[in-house]
């Protein structure tokens, strides 16, 4: 709460220098006004005493939001041999708030490291490619292992038209029931009073494949639902029921 939500308060809140008050996201999205005060925060922490694990935790935090993400971990990184001996205690706790500190400055480090690998990659391929017109290839599944797939189109960022993949099942009513069996899942209806979007509501559960006999299969000659029947809304199968793909 001190090193972090606070530093950001310190950043975003209106002061007599800053009339401004700054959305946290300016932080994030590297808005000029916030990029300065951050600036203005660290210069002023640079000139205090650095001697124990709470000042260094600041100004490390600090660090991290402006980007500077390697000089955060140099900062928490300092050496207790290189702390004076007449330094200050530090509050209580701050050695494991600046050990999480330290993991999290650590991830964004990670983090910064890989973008910055990825987007060189993707420059120089783009750069390569830069006024050349590049076909899209089509390929069939059959004919291509997975580690060719990835190796040619994949890594390297070339499109390509897979055919007859089979990755998606060719899905119907009938295929879903057999997917499925009696599963539970969510059911909706439209209740004409509801506040709720699309006036659907909450009508409970049921087996996926009592629900499926009742009101989808054999509706040959009934023609369509009435808006008050229950029904399968906003249901994902890869989401909720991954292994009836297996």
């Amino acid at each position: 709460q001190e090193l972090r939500a606070r530093v950001i308060s310190e950043v975003c809140t209106a002061t007599p220098a800053h009339a401004a008050v700054l959305p946290t996201g300016a932080i994030v999205r590297g808005e000029e006004e916030a990029l300065r005060r951050l600036d203005g925060l660290i210069a002023t922490t640079q000139s205090l005493p650095l001697d124990n694990a709470w000042a260094r935790g600041r100004l490390a935090s600090l660090l991290d939001l402006r980007g500077k993400h390697d000089e955060a971990l140099a900062t928490l990184d300092v050496n207790a041999a290189e702390v004076p001996a007449s330094a200050s205690p530090p509050p209580k706790g701050a050695i494991a708030a600046t050990r999480l500190l330290r993991e999290l400055v650590s991830r964004h480090a990670s983090y910064a490291s890989e973008r910055a690998r990825r987007l060189d990659k993707t420059t120089s391929t783009a750069s390569q490619r830069c006024g050349q017109r590049v076909p899209v290839e089509t390929v069939e599944a059959t004919t291509v292992s997975p580690k060719d797939v990835f190796e040619q189109f994949i890594q390297p960022g070339r499109p390509v038209v897979l055919r007859h993949s089979g990755v998606a099942p060719p899905w119907n009513p009938e295929l879903l029931v057999k997917r499925l069996g009696s599963r539970r899942v969510p059911l909706r209806h439209c209740a004409e009073d509801s506040v709720a979007w699309a006036n659907l509501e909450f009508a409970g559960t049921a087996p996926f494949d009592q629900f499926a006999k009742e009101h989808v299969l054999n509706r040959d000659g009934i023609g369509p639902a009435a808006r008050s029947e229950p029904q399968l809304f906003d249901f994902s199968v890869w989401q909720q029921c991954a292994d009836a793909l297996a």
